[in-house]
């Protein structure tokens, strides 16, 4: 099966018209032929050292049988081919930040995670961290480590027992939620596994831009079940700048805009200063032990 959609990517098999999609690390194309439309993902070049393909594809799986991923049609990790879904749009973060579609977004968010289903994988952010940092070796900000550094007081913090962990998306920025008339749905799986509900939500307030007030009718629409909750979100939000630049700094020896990902590791850096480096860290980790 593998090599069908190949050769009708390649053009081989005629009929079939294929069109690049966005994306950092992959390849995807929205490939059609008549009323048929499918979405082919080939992994990006070196993803292998830090993705887990077959993690992703029974990850995927599960969210398609909730209703809120694409249906898989070939199941390969070199291969991945997803229906394509009609009559959708990407969010961005203006259009996610509309009170409705916010609602909306943190009701999906806890369908999943409250769906009492097992992902494969754990993602626990100072492992992933470190594992990130370790790959990028000297191409890692100075700065960034200093920063690391800091935040070790909150590695207890997060393995914390006592949190139920959750299937999580891990990798929900606006682009990756699909909205039509009728419903929303969650693309790009390649990151999920269980993980503590806080991830999710922080780093949809990361990539969204919410401000406190949308923040906080997020976690309405949400329900907050554990009174802890908002502040493991807060934590989160200045923690994951730091996954954020060490992802980027390990990219750096594998992918072509070199560049690029330096700046953009620098720029996550330089957003975990004030958060990380300040007087709120230092509260919010005495809030929580």
């Amino acid at each position: 099966m593998k090599s069908l959609w190949l050769d009708r990517l390649s053009g081989k098999e005629p009929g079939w018209a294929a069109t690049p999609l966005a994306g950092l690390t992959n390849r995807s194309f929205r490939l059609q032929r008549g009323a048929e439309t499918v979405v082919v993902r080939l992994p990006g070049a070196g993803t292998e050292r830090y993705i887990d393909r077959r993690a992703e594809l029974h990850n995927h799986d599960v969210a398609a049988r909730l209703g809120i991923a694409p249906a898989i049609l070939l199941a390969d990790p070199d291969c991945l081919v997803t229906r394509y879904v009609e009559g959708t749009e990407p969010l961005t973060p203006e259009t996610l930040r509309e009170p409705a579609t916010l609602s909306a977004v943190g009701r999906l968010l806890a369908r999943l995670h409250r769906s009492g289903e097992l992902f494969q994988g754990r993602m626990a952010l100072f492992p992933k961290t470190d594992q990130y940092l370790c790959l990028a070796g000297d191409e890692t900000p100075a700065a960034l480590r200093r920063l690391c550094e800091i935040a070790t007081p909150a590695r207890p913090i997060l393995a914390d027992p006592r949190v139920a962990w959750v299937p999580s998306h891990i990798d929900p920025s606006p682009a990756n939620f699909l909205r039509s008339a009728e419903r929303l749905s969650l693309i790009d799986w390649e990151y999920s596994a269980m993980c503590d509900p806080a991830w999710d939500l922080a780093g949809l307030v990361i990539e969204a831009g919410l401000g406190e007030g949308q923040r906080r009718s997020l976690l309405d629409a949400y329900g907050v079940g554990d009174e802890r909750l908002p502040l493991r979100v807060e934590l989160f939000r200045a923690l994951l700048h730091l996954v954020a630049a060490s992802w980027a700094a390990a990219q750096i020896a594998t992918a072509e805009d070199r560049d690029g990902y330096r700046r953009l590791a620098e720029d996550y850096t330089r957003r975990a200063e004030p958060l990380i480096a300040g007087l709120g860290f230092a509260a919010l980790i005495a809030a929580l032990r």
